[in-house]
């Protein structure tokens, strides 16, 4: 697979370099550091780097500090932020999954009442022996046929990146977090490993 991220084993491996901690969430956010939304710039490389990487194969964030950022308290605190925030958008992901098979449901109810009244008009119109009448009938089934159309799309097409979507995100709410210590040299990031602190997958 041609791709600019590295594996260690059979884990592919997201590197994100920050200059501290803090970098990691949205200063914006009043909540606690490991209950904020992550910094938006943060959130998107993951997402993209996830979209990029097989589904089905394992994968593991590598946020690279400077040493003296390094704790485990820090450690512990990127864990949660990390975890939470991922746990939090596949929770909403699932309540929109939830809420368009409600109104699927809901939209194929009202097509098919709406389908039987263009029935019983066309039935009713269809024994009136002019080509007005055959003409209103025959639009009336059109008409039918076309309001069962977004019922039949929400079913099967539009609920497909939903369920993508949540997929996604529970995948990187379960996914390890690791420190590891910046290299002095940028150039040594991909091989920098050796003081790196694994934490345990959320």
């Amino acid at each position: 697979m041609n791709t600019p991220y590295r594996r260690e084993g059979d884990t592919w491996q997201i590197d994100l370099r920050l200059d501290r901690l803090q970098q990691l969430a949205d200063t914006r956010d009043p909540s606690p550091f490991s209950r904020r939304d992550l910094a938006p710039d943060a959130e998107r490389y993951i997402l993209d780097a996830c979209r990029e990487l097989p589904a089905h194969e394992p994968l593991a964030l590598n946020l690279w500090l400077p040493a003296h950022e390094l704790s485990a308290e820090t450690a512990e605190r990127a864990r949660h932020t990390v975890c939470f925030h991922f746990a939090w958008q596949a929770e909403n992901s699932q309540r929109r999954l939830r809420e368009h098979l409600r109104m699927a449901h809901r939209t194929t109810l009202l097509g098919l009442c709406f389908m039987a009244v263009c029935m019983l008009l066309y039935n009713l119109i269809g024994v009136l022996d002019n080509l007005l009448a055959q003409t209103l009938a025959e639009g009336l089934m059109v008409i039918g046929w076309v309001a069962l159309w977004r019922p039949v799309e929400m079913y099967l097409y539009d609920w497909w990146p939903l369920r993508r979507e949540s997929r996604l995100l529970e995948r990187l709410s379960r996914m390890p977090v690791s420190l590891r210590s910046l290299p002095d040299d940028p150039r040594g990031l991909a091989i920098a490993s050796a003081d790196a602190q694994e934490l345990p997958a959320c």
